[in-house]
């Protein structure tokens, strides 16, 4: 199976990138691609949507942690979202993301930017 990979704005600066198939040594480029595009610009956050990845080895496991390093860089936060059993079990062997980058939902994850837009407006 392949990989496919959607990005969209979902509020100005805040990207989502939605992943759907298998992340794996055969498909990374894409992703790779899609991370150096998103990073041409400011990003305040970024968010990967897993709910249709099906299959992650240890090569997707490195983009993820590519993904998350360059947020940093950017001071932007960074979460994973919908993840599936399988690819979150991978993610608990490897212990790869921090337990706050990992939301069960878009709902979830969009309440923790909306905060983090409030608080630096100090409301």
């Amino acid at each position: 199976m392949s990989l496919q990979v959607s990005m969209k704005e979902r509020r100005p600066t805040y990207f989502e990138i939605g992943l759907t198939g298998r992340l794996d040594t055969n498909t990374y480029l894409q992703l790779d691609r899609t991370l150096e595009m998103v990073f041409e610009n400011v990003v305040r956050g970024l968010q990967l949507n897993l709910e249709n990845l099906e299959y992650i080895s240890s090569m997707g496991l490195r983009m993820v942690l590519k993904a998350m390093k360059l947020a940093k860089a950017s001071n932007a936060p960074f979460m994973v979202v919908n993840m599936q059993p399988q690819i979150e079990a991978v993610f608990k062997v490897a212990n790869a993301l921090p337990s706050q980058s990992v939301f069960s939902s878009v709902a979830e994850a969009d309440n923790y930017f909306d905060n983090i837009q409030a608080k630096a407006k100090g409301e």
